[in-house]
């Protein structure tokens, strides 16, 4: 968690620094099968930053609720390490918000733009190490 602030030297108001981090983490608990070459896992990430600002416009980029992720790992095939993993499992998705303003933020609104995108679940497949 990080907090700061300042003065916007065009309209005097007090925000964050641009895209500053103000809140993020990322997290993973993972299960060794004893005797076996199995592992279990799942964890999650989420950061929160503040708007991106320039002289013209205003922008925020948001990750809503939560990226979340499961996975079972094989440590021997071939002297490899084998993983799938399902990635999304909570269905998060991508936000993003923009204000134009004309001929600065301190003008009049030009125009506005709202995206949502949801990324749906993503299943990854993957071999790591030599042979």
């Amino acid at each position: 968690m990080r907090q700061s602030k300042l003065d916007d030297p065009l309209t005097g108001e007090t925000r964050r620094i641009n895209d500053d981090l103000m809140l993020g983490g990322f997290f993973e608990l993972r299960y060794d099968i004893p005797k076996t070459d199995w592992a279990l896992g799942f964890g999650g990430e989420r950061y929160d930053n503040a708007p991106f600002v320039r002289l013209d416009e205003r922008q925020l980029f948001e990750l809503r609720p939560i990226y979340t992720f499961l996975y079972v790992e094989h440590k021997d095939i071939f002297g490899m390490t084998g993983k799938v993993e399902w990635f999304n499992v909570t269905d998060g998705d991508e936000q993003f918000t923009r204000q134009v303003y004309t001929p600065r933020r301190d003008g009049s609104l030009l125009f506005s733009e709202d995206r949502s995108w949801s990324a749906g679940p993503i299943l990854t497949v993957s071999l790591r190490g030599t042979f």
